[in-house]
């Protein structure tokens, strides 16, 4: 059962709901009829629940000035807002794969994270996205996980919470910055909102929250450096949970961040051959320094440990 026919069956729910708390209490035969129906309803929907999705399902409804109750939708609004959806789930497809987006031009457009509209949703008005790929019904998707974290970066960026703002900006590209701007003013312009349905992911980002996270993407700049003359001694690193601890030379200063899903599994591999030493040891490495700067707050840095380029000899 894909999420359409779950959101159609949901939305039934709700409707005998509302009828049967509109039976007379003397109707007990029509009262019984509407409650047998509730419950096969609400079996079909606990089995759903149970199914193993492999592939990547997001249901995307919206409210507000662009719809007309539950039956028709601004064109120009929704494909434009689909549009940059779509190139959003690219790009974060993209950055996951490689942990960062070209430069410059264009990011290429990758197969594996092809989404089609398979349907409408129901309760306001919406689309069904699915995954396009053949082989995703076998097979845990990579794409369903990257959809499922977009939605996330997506309703964090308008959270109330100020770090679950800074959280989202810590999983994505600077070059996505231009696209989260265009997507939030675009619903903001339109006076939209947005509801994320997703397995078991239920997101509704308001107006505020579109408003808020507009106006705080449009005043943040995010930069990224790599550097691989900095030399410091490990001090930990930890491949299955992705983070080190290093002691910078010769300042002593100890800092802490994520590894690249590249050097993770290259670490693995080296730590397995003989005599290699790499803890408590100094070594001179590459990072990726990315630096945010918000309004009327010191500039952050956040580390991510790319390579270890050479061990240097004890003094």
């Amino acid at each position: 059962m894909n999420l359409l026919e779950i959101n159609a069956l949901a939305a039934e729910a709700e409707s005998i709901k509302e009828l049967i708390n509109q039976v007379p209490p003397a109707d007990l035969v029509s009262k019984f009829q509407l409650g047998k129906k509730l419950e096969r309803i609400n079996l079909q929907l606990a089995e759903a629940s149970k199914a193993e999705i492999h592939h990547a399902q997001l249901a995307v409804l919206f409210g507000g000035k662009p719809v007309f109750g539950t039956s028709s939708i601004l064109a120009g609004f929704a494909s434009k807002a689909l549009s940059m959806l779509d190139k959003i789930i690219n790009q974060q497809f993209s950055f996951g794969e490689n942990g960062f987006l070209p430069e410059r031009g264009r990011v290429r457009f990758n197969e594996s994270s092809n989404l089609a509209i398979t349907g409408l949703a129901h309760q306001s008005f919406g689309f069904v996205l699915e995954e396009t790929n053949p082989n995703a019904e076998m097979i845990d998707s990579g794409l369903s996980k990257i959809v499922e974290q977009t939605v996330d970066i997506l309703s964090d960026l308008g959270a109330e919470n100020y770090k679950s703002f800074e959280d989202a900006l810590d999983k994505t590209d600077p070059r996505q910055l231009s696209v989260f701007k265009d997507f939030f003013k675009h619903l903001s312009d339109s006076g939209a909102n947005l509801r994320f349905v997703e397995n078991e992911v239920d997101r509704y980002i308001d107006e505020f929250s579109i408003e808020r996270a507009r106006s705080r993407i449009e005043n943040v700049s995010v930069e990224d450096i790599e550097d691989d003359r900095i030399v410091g001694k490990i001090l930990g690193i930890t491949p299955l949970s992705k983070k080190f601890d290093i002691e910078l030379s010769p300042s002593s200063e100890a800092i802490k961040g994520s590894i690249s899903q590249k050097f993770s599994a290259e670490y693995l591999e080296r730590i397995a051959q003989p005599n290699e030493d790499i803890i408590g040891k100094v070594w001179q490495v590459k990072m990726k320094i990315r630096e945010i700067n918000e309004p009327n707050k010191p500039a952050r840095k956040i580390y991510t440990l790319l390579e270890l380029v050479k061990k240097i000899p004890n003094p």
